[in-house]
């Protein structure tokens, strides 16, 4: 089974996205304030380490609104 990697993107990197690259965009409250979170998910196989610089994006995020 292919995992698919998972990339954290900036909003204006999601509306400019190729189409071999499909985007999940959310948006979620952390005290008060909306986080806005886009990953763009490409179709290759990805390793747990893909996962991590994603991870640490979306955690650097939530630390800068509070």
């Amino acid at each position: 089974m292919s995992q698919q990697p998972i990339v954290v993107l900036s909003e204006s990197e999601a509306s400019n996205c190729n189409r071999d690259r499909k985007t999940i965009a959310f948006e979620i409250d952390v005290l008060g304030k909306p986080v806005r979170i886009c990953f763009g998910i490409n179709k290759e196989q990805t390793k747990l380490a893909d996962i991590v610089p994603p991870a640490q994006e979306v955690c650097q995020k939530i630390i800068d609104v509070v």
